[in-house]
């Protein structure tokens, strides 16, 4: 099976650099036109879409399904980027300052948030369930729309690597994929 973890359309947020996490914030116009761009270039039409249940990504699954019709699609919320609790709506260059210890990480929890090792746990219980899904339904190409973040620790998962503070090494931009073959 083929799986592309996508990265949504750019939001705002992201060009001024604003932690986002479960902040239900669009994408907007230029953002999509460079979506559709990136992702028409992947050469393998899906069988299946799963998707953050956050606007950002829905919109996103919409620009997809302009390209390769209109694709079964499946909504899931632990699809969702980290929760980073009282620190969304804020400027990295400020969190980073004023709360070191939520970089490079990946137990600390911010207030009122998770942990990624909290949010690796939620995907793990959407892999198990995406896998046997596909197993039942017999898809052959799956894409998973998500975020930055959750796709590196989805990406991990599938693999069965370690989630740790290498995590923070191998992030990809908005409207960009990794494309991963499972066995």
């Amino acid at each position: 099976m083929k799986v592309f973890l996508i990265r949504h359309a750019r939001t705002v947020w992201n060009d001024e650099k604003r932690i986002q996490g479960w902040a239900d914030i669009e994408p907007y116009e230029e953002a999509k036109k460079v979506f559709y761009e990136r992702v028409r270039t992947i050469k393998a039409e899906p069988d299946v879409i799963f998707s953050s249940d956050l606007k950002r990504s829905l919109i996103s699954v919409e620009i997809i399904k302009r390209i390769y019709g209109d694709i079964p699609t499946f909504i899931d919320w632990r699809l969702r980027e980290r929760n980073m609790g009282k620190v969304e709506g804020e400027f990295y260059e400020e969190i980073k300052t004023k709360y070191p210890e939520l970089w490079g990480t990946v137990d600390v929890r911010p207030e009122g948030g998770e942990s990624i090792l909290d949010m690796a746990d939620r995907l793990k219980r959407f892999i198990n369930d995406f896998i046997w899904f596909s197993n039942i339904n017999g898809w052959n190409t799956a894409f998973i729309v998500s975020h930055q973040l959750a796709i590196e620790v989805l990406r991990r998962a599938f693999l069965n690597e370690d989630i740790d503070e290498s995590i923070w090494n191998n992030l990809i931009g908005s409207g960009q994929w990794i494309e991963l073959e499972l066995s």
